[in-house]
C-alpha cells in the first residue's frame, strides 16, 4: 500500500526537513514523505528533526494510508518588556539543537524548534553600556506566546521632609551619573536603569 505521512509542529507549521523511521525504512524526507509499496501490518513510526526525537508511536496499514503527525516542536515567540511594562528593542539570540536565530527588536520569533534546551540571551543598552539583560536556558514549549520581563525599570521617588511634607529641589544619583527635579515631593529620572540596589 502506500503511506504518505506529513510532520507538522505543534503550531502547524511543516518541518523543513526530517528523518522518518518508518519500520525498516530510514530516510531524510522534505515535506510529504510517500512511502509506496509497504506490505501490510502494523510499523513502528519514529520522527527525528534537527538530531532531537520529536514523535514516536505506531501506525497500522491495511490499506492507502495517510497521516499528518503533530512533532513536539515549538516556534519560539516572545516579547520584551521592562518592569514599566513598556517595550524594550534589545539584541536578543537563541541558540541550541533547533539552530541559532538573532534579531533587534522588541518581539522575537524563530522558526519551529525541537522540545529540547535552547539558550536565550537578551542585551541592551543601560546608561550607554551594552548589558546582558537576560541569559537564560528554555524549552521552546516555555516561550510560546510569551512576554518576558527584563530587570529594567523607570526609577520613581518620594521625597519628604522628616515632618512628612513634600520636599522641593533636586535629587541625584552620582554612580549612575543621573539627576532629576523634586517637585512637589516627587521625582522621575529620566533613563532606564537596572533594578537592584
Amino acid at each position: 500500500f502506500g503511506v504518505s505521512v506529513v510532520v507538522v509542529s505543534e503550531d502547524n507549521d511543516l518541518l523543513d526537513s526530517y528523518r522518518l523511521e518508518f519500520g525498516p525504512v530510514k530516510a531524510e524526507f522534505k515535506g510529504t514523505a510517500v512511502l509506496p509499496g509497504v506490505p501490510e501490518g502494523e510499523y513502528p513510526v519514529r520522527v527525528i528533526y534537527k538530531g532531537i526525537e520529536v514523535f514516536s508511536g505506531n501506525v497500522k496499514v491495511d490499506g492507502n494510508v495517510e497521516r499528518t503527525f503533530k512533532a513536539r516542536a515549538f516556534r519560539a515567540s516572545f516579547l520584551l518588556k521592562d518592569y514599566d511594562g513598556e517595550l524594550v528593542t534589545a539584541i536578543w539570540k537563541v541558540a541550541g539543537p533547533g539552530g541559532t536565530f538573532s534579531g533587534s527588536s522588541p518581539k522575537g520569533m524563530t522558526e519551529p524548534l525541537p522540545e529540547a534546551p535552547h539558550r536565550l540571551e537578551v542585551r541592551g543598552k543601560v546608561l550607554g553600556k551594552e548589558v546582558v539583560l537576560l541569559n537564560t536556558t528554555f524549552l521552546p514549549s516555555q516561550l510560546r506566546n510569551a512576554t518576558l520581563v527584563v530587570p529594567l525599570v523607570t526609577p520613581l521617588f518620594r521625597v519628604v521632609w522628616s515632618d512628612g511634607a513634600p520636599f522641593e529641589g533636586q535629587l541625584e544619583i552620582p554612580e549612575l551619573g543621573l539627576k532629576a527635579p523634586v517637585v512637589n515631593g516627587k521625582a522621575k529620572l529620566d533613563a532606564k536603569v537596572l533594578v537592584g540596589n
